[in-house]
């Protein structure tokens, strides 16, 4: 079902967005530097957080095929879980 993720029109246009709105806030940022905003904690901070953000999303829509692994791990993990969970619901307390 991800063999062909990375070359659907979809996925290439949510990773053009993804690309603008980085692009869009660089622009900002440069715009907000220039005009003499002082890199201020809080300054640094958001520059921290868009950096992370849009390397993690940059990274995940540049390997699909990884966001499938991830899916499939999560789907397990998941399943797991909820038996689990049900396994001991079942189960009768002594202590009831």
């Amino acid at each position: 079902m991800f063999d062909g993720l990375r070359d659907h029109a979809g996925w290439r246009r949510l990773y053009e967005r993804v690309r603008a709105d980085k692009d869009r806030f660089m622009g900002s940022l440069s715009r907000r530097l220039m005009s003499g905003e002082k890199l201020t904690r809080d300054l640094e901070d958001e520059i921290l957080f868009h950096r992370a953000f849009y390397y993690g999303a940059e990274w995940i829509l540049g390997h699909p095929e990884e966001a499938a692994k991830s899916l499939e791990e999560a789907a397990r993990r998941a399943w797991r879980d909820s038996a689990l969970e049900e396994m001991t619901t079942q189960e009768e307390s002594p202590y009831a």
